[in-house]
């Protein structure tokens, strides 16, 4: 039996289908079509068509990633004028509502589920060689570890 899905979880599908296709639509267009980006639109494609929530959360944060590390911050620039164009926001305003919740974990003082995991891992692999973050990096360090020993017991 298939998982009923409510208006808002639908909505959120598609707007990650969205998004993440005009990210490497963009992408191939820019760059051409390799392999790689091809292999990733059929995951795109697989998750959506088989309402995959999680897994097409998952691609959504994958998909930020490649976005914000393109060749140049020209490149990332247009797209983000390309994602403002179209959806009103652009991966400054992605990272910035990751960055409150990362805030919200931190005041907790745990991770409390795998997104939120995943979500600080990827903020620690973000800042790792920054200096400045060193105090930072350490309590995101300490959460980390604390979720994997609890997720062990």
């Amino acid at each position: 039996m298939k998982k009923q899905f409510n208006e808002k979880q639908l909505q959120e599908l598609n707007h990650i289908n969205d998004w993440c296709l005009t990210i490497l639509n963009f992408m191939i267009k820019k760059y051409g079509e390799h392999t790689s980006l091809t292999m990733f639109k059929d995951v795109i494609n697989d998750g959506y068509n088989t309402k995959n929530l999680r897994g097409m959360r998952s691609v959504y944060r994958d998909t930020n990633e490649w976005g914000k590390g393109l060749n140049t911050l020209a490149d990332t620039e247009e797209l983000n004028q390309v994602l403002y164009a179209k959806f009103s926001e652009d991966l400054n305003t992605c990272s910035g509502r990751d960055a409150q919740k990362i805030k919200r974990i931190v005041r907790r003082g745990k991770i409390s589920t795998e997104n939120e995991f995943r979500l600080v891992l990827g903020r620690v692999d973000e800042i790792y060689t920054d200096d400045t973050k060193k105090e930072e990096i350490k309590i995101l360090n300490k959460m980390l570890g604390e979720f994997e020993l609890s997720r062990k017991v």
